[in-house]
């Protein structure tokens, strides 16, 4: 793993279970409240907490900005790669409203205000069935309406590393990127 992933693993892994944690704390949401919202309305408040823990733990290091794009918030990790918080399924995919900004995001296009060289990643986080805890946290690189590659972060002895999940496919199956405007 290089030095610059390991800089930003641990602070993405963090962030989202403490997203969770602060979620699940009845002083700030109650049962009754919790009982009432919808998952996507619970996946926004995590996702926002998980933001905010994020950006407290890397803004002003260096090469670490936080962009807001038309209420796209993603972290811009040293023009590297530009990463968004979501709720994933055990693939590592999310969904979302399908905007042309949230589909060229997706697809790998360049946006203004992104580099166009960074890799557009998603760091998510996967809930347990009651959805009360994080199960696994993934980074995944989307390509269109497919993933290109998905690891889950692990962190051992407060050491973050990553490993490959993406689905084997069968030689010959690799998924193929038809669409045009990604075409170099």
């Amino acid at each position: 793993m290089s030095a610059d992933q390991d800089e930003a693993l641990k602070p993405l892994h963090d962030c989202l279970y403490e997203g969770m944690a602060f979620y699940q704390t009845s002083e700030n949401y109650s049962a009754a409240a919790v009982a009432q919202q919808r998952e996507r309305t619970v996946a926004g408040c995590v996702n926002d907490h998980a933001f905010h823990n994020l950006r407290e733990a890397l803004d002003g290091k260096p090469g670490c900005h936080f962009p807001n794009i038309r209420g796209l918030e993603i972290l811009n990790f040293k023009d590297l790669a530009v990463i968004r918080i979501k709720k994933v399924n055990g693939a590592g995919r999310w969904r979302n409203a399908r905007t042309k900004q949230q589909i060229d995001y997706d697809a790998q296009l360049p946006l203004t205000g992104i580099p166009s060289e960074a890799v557009r990643l998603v760091a998510g986080y996967q809930p347990d069935p009651a959805f009360s805890g994080v199960q696994r946290v993934i980074i995944s690189a989307p390509l269109g309406k497919t993933i290109a590659w998905a690891a889950q972060v692990v962190i051992i002895d407060d050491v973050a590393s990553w490993t490959d999940i993406t689905p084997a496919r069968l030689p010959g199956t690799a998924r193929t990127d038809f669409d045009k405007r990604r075409k170099g």
